[in-house]
């Protein structure tokens, strides 16, 4: 009997104990990202610094630069393709500047910094009302496209500091955590995709090209951009605040 008792009480331990080190589950670790604000400016700064990437790189980018810089489309397009080439470069050229930047600190500051350099990238295309047909200028557009690019150097920055946070353990909390993150990431694209959008749509005159599409204006192109530098000041906002 007392033999039995203490097998009883060595099972009760041990299943104590694997209790104890079983691994929280997938909705305990997405209720602790959720209540980490931390973890919140860090999905609005991705978000934030990629929506305007995408945005003009594969939606608007083409469009502008042939209707309001005056651009073959095959230049135009040419210029987009050099935004997202030198991104490509610039993230992975971010990888080996990460050795420099040891601290969390530093590595949030570097983030500010580049959402200034994608906020600065659009100041060109916010001037269009102005610039709209002047040749002389068009090495601005080529600048901003390629500081566009250079401004997303942020991503690899940003999940480097996601994946080294005290909450990301190196277990399946990662997964979870970076899906919740990339989630986010996502609608904040989609909403600024739409909102984009719905600005040139409002500022639309009815013009069209001998294509049928619809034809812009510098005013429109010009507002419509707001909604990105806007997006790249939010980033910047949101990396200065978690420092």
């Amino acid at each position: 009997a007392a033999a039995a008792a203490a097998d009883d009480g060595n099972d009760n331990d041990s299943a104590t104990r694997s209790s104890a080190s079983a691994p929280p589950s997938s909705c305990d670790v997405l209720r602790r990202c959720l209540g980490t604000p931390r973890l919140w400016l860090y999905a609005m700064y991705l978000g934030g610094s990629d929506a305007p990437f995408e945005t003009f790189a594969g939606l608007w980018g083409v469009a502008f630069l042939h209707q309001v810089y005056g651009w073959s489309k095959t230049t135009a397009a040419a210029a987009t393709t050099v935004v997202v080439i030198t991104s490509t470069v610039s993230q992975l050229a971010a990888g080996g500047v990460m050795g420099y930047l040891r601290s969390l600190r530093s590595q949030l500051h570097a983030l500010t910094a580049l959402a200034v350099v994608g906020l600065a990238s659009f100041a060109p295309f916010l001037l269009a009302p102005v610039v709209a047909g002047i040749t002389t200028v068009d090495w601005l557009g080529w600048a901003a496209c390629v500081a566009l690019g250079l401004a997303t150097a942020s991503c690899t920055i940003v999940w480097s500091v996601i994946s080294s946070d005290p909450l990301c353990d190196g277990s399946a909390s990662t997964g979870v955590i970076s899906g919740a993150v990339n989630t986010l990431c996502i609608a904040y694209d989609a909403a600024i995709q739409q909102c984009t959008g719905a600005v040139l749509a409002a500022m639309w005159a009815g013009g069209k090209d001998p294509d049928g599409e619809p034809v812009y204006g510098p005013q429109a192109f010009s507002w419509a951009f707001v909604v990105l530098a806007s997006s790249f000041f939010l980033a910047a906002l949101s990396s200065a605040a978690a420092a």
